[in-house]
């Protein structure tokens, strides 16, 4: 635990991923103090070094422990066009997001990794009882580039999918869409009202 403040980012990285196992193979959690510490890294931490650590560490501690160290990593735009980060951070927060939608849906709007955000609503887009979250969390969204983003990976969630049923929100975000100014926004929600059924 001392040596999660060491000045060296190799030692704390170290400190991570040795606290991190003993955590994996008694099957515990992490202590309070350890928590604490991780999540203060995970939004703090200026080494990418300490973040690959700890984003390594997501996939093998309990999940309700990932939500907070998770939100830090994602506030690292630095890091969007890391080799490693995205990726790494994105397998220890995947199971989370049908977990809960609207905090995974929460987690992406503070994001700083454009990658992970697009992930997050593709994977709450394959789940059709999430998918009427992501729907209403498209319908607040007052930006063209924001309502693209969204429509282009409820697309992708829809890829060889058949016979979906259509979320009760969807007629209200269509109504609107379909009003766009933008063409692209246009076109793309008349692709996911075909594939929603939508005579």
């Amino acid at each position: 635990l001392d040596q999660l403040n060491s000045p060296n980012e190799y030692v704390r990285g170290w400190a991570i991923q040795l606290m991190t196992e003993r955590c994996l193979k008694t099957g515990t959690q992490l202590s309070g103090p350890a928590y604490r510490r991780y999540t203060e890294l995970a939004s703090q931490d200026p080494s990418p070094v300490v973040r690959l650590y700890l984003a390594s560490a997501l996939q093998k501690i309990p999940t309700k422990q990932r939500w907070s160290i998770a939100a830090g990593l994602l506030l690292h735009a630095k890091d969007a066009d890391d080799h490693n980060l995205p990726l790494m951070i994105w397998y220890g927060i995947e199971p989370l997001v049908t977990k809960d939608v609207k905090r995974a849906l929460a987690m992406s709007d503070t994001s700083k990794i454009p990658l992970l955000k697009r992930y997050i609503i593709r994977r709450a887009a394959t789940d059709n009882q999430a998918l009427e979250t992501v729907i209403s969390r498209l319908n607040r969204s007052t930006s063209s580039e924001e309502q693209l983003l969204f429509l282009e990976e409820i697309l992708a969630a829809f890829q060889g999918r058949v016979n979906i049923p259509a979320p009760p929100a969807w007629q209200t975000a269509y109504e609107k869409l379909s009003q766009s100014s933008e063409v692209t926004v246009r076109n793309q929600a008349e692709q996911v009202a075909v594939a929603l059924g939508d005579r």
